[in-house]
């Protein structure tokens, strides 16, 4: 997985893991808030209906025979309820016991109360119903009704007081029949809940791809920019969101930024580089007609040689100066040719034995297939000069370099193989960075140019150069072009 890639799934799941934790907290929060405000719901509307239906019940009560009963054509308003009617004897008058209830444990309720059984839950509520004392006249035998007063409104005359007949009402409601009303509301509110989480979570699954598709957009052209070293590209944000469009600006502001810098460095390169052709090529003159006039001042003739070695050093660090320059800002090697490898590096090989005065055999061991491209010569040549001189230039005293060409796959390769002083990981990492030389290469004449011109000529044909090398040991240097630019 790609290191872009990784970050957008890490957001992806970053977006989710919230969204998922945000809704799985609130259907928690929801369920909870539906239990306590339904428990609390049905507390306080059993308490009410259970208090209006009894005393409904009680003041529709008539008393026949001194006994209180309820007219049949009365119908309870709340379902669940019912009611029983009890003498001081515990004898039903009227209504009817629950089947898990007995007369003798509705004693016990003294006013309002909650009774468990094995599997019901009861709410009760116990009301004492009294007949009104009347008299009995004892010459007529008639009753009349006393007054509030406790007087008849007419004569008195010798009565009996009876007394009345004590019963006691109880209003019974069955929490089952309701648990079952407030069981669908709150199964009910429950699915509303999880429905609602489902469709945060599709929700949250709809923008965290947005977001990761517009981010990983963002960074893939990002990341080919800067693996392209092409700053005056832009990054388009498309169809995104407003934080994402501010990004973006600000990035091809930056993007912008340094492109204008890095012109301005290359025109710099440029420009000096050619300013310091002319003053350094007059001198190489001048060292040449001075040598002929100081033939026999053996004196002069050495100091001269000094002189023209670092008018040598200075031309050679212009010229990779000039290639970086070109390369950079694509103005030259668009040309391209039939290019045979074996003769480029056969060339070179004869130069740098020439030059360090050796033999090529000792020097050199060369294994090549007949492998021609097309590609711009003088890029390659500096290329592959480049690759070679780095490995003669930095072996031990006996130096021996391992040349081989071949065609893999869909490419060709060049690996050089030196038995060198080598490179630890960490140099290895900065190795074609400009100007950038190892401290084990400090001693050795160099700028630290010649690698970076070899990336930078082989990232024009699709390729890489990867080095591996362990300190002491020396380096192989791999060398890849691909086939869509050199065929």
């Amino acid at each position: 997985m790609k290191k872009n890639d990784r970050r957008a799934y890490r957001i992806k799941n970053m977006i989710l893991g919230w969204g998922l934790s945000f809704s799985i907290l609130l259907v928690v929060i929801v369920i909870i808030a539906v239990e306590i405000t339904t428990s609390g719901a049905i507390q306080g509307v059993v308490q009410k209906d259970i208090l209006v239906q009894t005393n409904k019940i009680a003041s529709l009560c008539e008393w026949i025979d001194h006994i209180p009963s309820v007219p049949d054509q009365f119908v309870p308003d709340y379902r669940g309820f019912s009611y029983v009617i009890l003498s001081k004897d515990n004898d039903v008058a009227d209504g009817e016991l629950p089947l898990d209830i007995t007369a003798s444990e509705l004693n016990h309720v003294e006013h309002l109360d909650d009774k468990y059984t094995g599997s019901h839950h009861y709410h009760i509520l116990h009301l004492r119903l009294h007949e009104r004392p009347f008299k009995a006249s004892a010459a007529s035998g008639s009753a009349t009704a006393l007054t509030s007063s406790g007087e008849d409104s007419s004569t008195l005359r010798a009565s009996i007081i009876v007394p009345h007949n004590r019963y006691d009402l109880y209003g019974i409601i069955d929490y089952e029949s309701i648990d079952t009303v407030y069981h669908n509301i709150r199964l009910l509110t429950i699915l509303i809940a999880l429905s609602v989480m489902v469709l945060m979570i599709i929700t949250c699954i709809i923008m965290s791809r947005l977001v990761t598709k517009n981010l990983s957009d963002v960074t893939g052209q990002a990341a080919e920019i800067v693996s392209s070293e092409d700053y005056s590209k832009t990054i388009d944000p498309g169809r995104s969101f407003e934080e994402i469009d501010i990004l973006v600006d600000t990035c091809n502001h930056l993007l912008n930024r340094v492109n204008m810098t890095i012109k301005q460095q290359q025109q710099f390169n440029h420009d000096i580089s050619h300013e310091l052709r002319t003053p350094l090529t007059v001198l190489k003159a001048q060292c040449q007609l001075t040598r002929d006039q100081f033939k026999d001042n053996e004196d002069a003739l050495l100091t001269l040689d000094v002189i023209e070695r670092q008018v040598d050093r200075m031309n050679t660090l212009i010229r990779l100066l000039l290639g970086l320059s070109r390369l950079e800002q694509n103005r030259i090697y668009t040309e391209t040719e039939v290019v045979s490898l074996n003769e480029v590096i056969q060339s070179i090989c004869d130069d740098i034995s020439l030059i360090s005065n050796k033999d090529e055999d000792d020097l050199f061991t060369l294994t090549m297939e007949s492998i021609d491209i097309n590609a711009n010569t003088d890029l390659i040549f500096m290329l592959l000069r480049n690759i070679i001189d780095n490995a003669v230039k930095y072996s031990n005293d006996d130096p021996h370099i391992d040349i081989f060409v071949y065609r893999l796959n869909e490419g060709v390769y060049i690996r050089v193989t030196d038995n060198g002083i080598g490179m630890t990981e960490d140099e290895i990492s900065h190795i074609f960075d400009s100007f950038y030389r190892a401290d084990s290469a400090r001693s050795t004449e160099g700028f630290g140019l010649g690698l970076t011109l070899a990336d930078r000529i082989v990232k024009l044909y699709n390729g890489n150069i990867t080095i591996e090398s362990q300190p002491g040991e020396g380096s192989i240097v791999t060398v890849f072009l691909s086939d869509d630019k050199i065929s």
